[in-house]
């Protein structure tokens, strides 16, 4: 199961912009628009499966997959560390042992490890409960102006809904409005 180590970056639409689209003139609503561009970004990932802001996202196996190769579902990683359970200690694979990118058999949807040519994963230690491995990856775009437009559009959309509905504070939740998700449909990971 992936897990967010750490967000860096920027969110892809600034609180000036979001602001601009629920035409929101003073400052009483900064805090509630500076979540809800937040949320509306974790909508749009969730609806499309990619990430639109850098995340660095962890996976931990119990021991190397049987066919040698590791797949995870993450698109685009742009940076990948590995360590191990050694028997006694959290050892690191550095990056000559091991090559990464993305995975042919997913339309290059998933990023793949491999051993790099001629080696082989390294023997993992024993340990009483829990993960042997940990592969983290970086993923994302590293600037605001790598979002498509349209993402911007749905999450400054999705924005002014809240703002301007009142459903957040009947509902006391920022739900996705389908009507809005087709602004995605180009970004969409459909395998």
């Amino acid at each position: 199961m992936l897990t967010i180590l750490n967000t860096t970056g920027v969110e892809p639409v600034t609180l000036a912009e979001a602001k601009l689209a629920a035409r929101v003139d003073s400052s009483d609503l900064d805090a509630f628009i500076t979540a809800a561009i937040e949320v509306g970004r974790t909508q749009a990932e969730q609806i499309t499966g990619r990430l639109y802001r850098q995340q660095t996202l962890r996976e931990q196996l119990v021991s190397w997959p049987s066919c040698g190769n590791v797949v995870i579902p993450v698109l685009a990683a742009t940076a990948c560390a590995i360590s191990y359970w050694n028997g006694s200690s959290w050892a690191t694979l550095m990056t000559p042992a091991y090559v990464f990118g993305p995975s042919a058999d997913f339309g290059g949807a998933r990023t793949e490890l491999a051993p790099a040519y001629g080696t082989t994963w390294p023997v993992l230690g024993n340990i009483a409960v829990g993960p042997r491995v940990r592969i983290d990856l970086t993923a994302g775009p590293a600037t605001a102006a790598m979002v498509p437009e349209a993402v911007k559009l749905y999450i400054k959309a999705c924005v002014s809904g809240w703002v301007n509905t009142g459903d957040y504070l009947v509902n006391k939740q920022m739900a996705p409005n389908p009507m809005l998700d087709s602004l995605l449909d180009a970004e969409r990971l459909w395998c």
